[in-house]
């Protein structure tokens, strides 16, 4: 009897603590897995050693040519978004990011897209996409916001130029919107 009482004790401590560590999706989807306990050990490390640390500065070109420099946007909630119009899923990301930027005008959305400015801007227009998106993604991924960490990676950045969380390609599931945790995630910071 005491056996299986301590085993329900810990199915259930583990249950718990699973259920916590990841974020529950709806029956209709529209709720976004983040499942931080599959990460490998280096992509786990490689992305907690940017929290809580000062985002890299840079300067960068968008689309259409208007510069972006990420000082200016202090006192502003940023995201980097560094994606590729190749891979599935982060062409799955653009409705969510999008309504993201129509629901909170004070927040800034820099995109980083893999592939040429003309290849980019074709995509972003046929796609309609309505926050900044900046090409040569490979560049600034490489540079200074971690390559190996996959298409599509966000950076969660506060008003202090501090990031926040990062989310790793490994944090997506495909077919399932980001905008229900990305929204949660930009209350917590």
């Amino acid at each position: 009897m005491q056996a299986k009482i301590i085993f329900t004790f810990i199915f259930s401590a583990a249950f718990f603590l699973t259920s916590f560590a990841q974020e529950a999706m709806s029956d209709d989807g529209s709720h976004f897995l983040v499942d931080f306990g599959k990460f490998s050990p280096p992509v786990r490390e490689m992305a907690q050693s940017f929290e809580g640390q000062p985002a890299e500065q840079f300067m960068a070109s968008d689309i259409t040519g208007k510069e972006h420099f990420l000082g200016d946007y202090k006192g502003k909630k940023v995201i980097l978004w560094f994606w590729s119009k190749d891979e599935t899923l982060s062409t799955g990301h653009i409705r969510a990011l999008n309504a993201t930027q129509e629901h909170n005008k004070d927040l800034v959305i820099l995109s980083f897209a893999r592939g040429t400015k003309a290849e980019v801007k074709s995509f972003a227009d046929a796609n309609n996409i309505n926050f900044i998106v900046i090409p040569n993604a490979d560049v600034f991924g490489q540079m200074a916001y971690a390559a190996d960490l996959g298409y599509p990676r966000y950076f969660f950045i506060d008003e202090f130029g501090i990031i926040k969380q990062v989310w790793p390609a490994e944090s997506f599931q495909e077919g399932v919107n980001p905008y229900n945790a990305i929204a949660d995630m930009l209350v917590k910071i």
